[in-house]
């Protein structure tokens, strides 16, 4: 139990949360090597605490993707929905609809806890 941390109002479904469009946060740059290999580079700046001065202005980190992240990265650059991302990887590694969402999903939420993307979901 966190009490520090504050809780959103309201719930978000999975219908609500698959129609949502992925967005690459601005400090995110898209790397692409000329073998076709992609990569993420992220800057991340000094925090405002007392414990943040000793740390440096800021910092890079580099993270390289398999073919399977940088499908889906291609996917978000063209500013798909989630549940459109799904289908497009479902048909290009034909994988059942079951194995593409659960891996599609779980790539999207550890790239959201890294902050290097978010998911904008439509009021109704």
């Amino acid at each position: 139990m966190n009490l520090l941390k504050r809780r959103m109002r309201g719930s978000i479904d999975r219908r609500r949360s698959l129609a949502g469009t992925a967005h690459l946060h601005p400090n995110v740059k898209v790397l692409k090597s000329p073998d076709g290999k992609i990569a993420l580079k992220m800057r991340i700046e000094r925090g405002a605490g007392f414990l943040e001065l000793f740390r440096p202005a800021a910092t890079e980190r580099k993270y390289e993707l398999d073919e399977f992240g940088a499908f889906v990265v291609r996917q978000i650059q063209k500013r798909k929905k989630v549940l459109e991302i799904i289908q497009a990887f479902e048909r290009q590694f034909r994988m059942s609809h079951r194995e593409s969402e659960l891996g599609v999903v779980a790539f999207i939420k550890m790239l959201m806890k890294r902050n290097i993307l978010s998911v904008a979901i439509e009021e109704t």
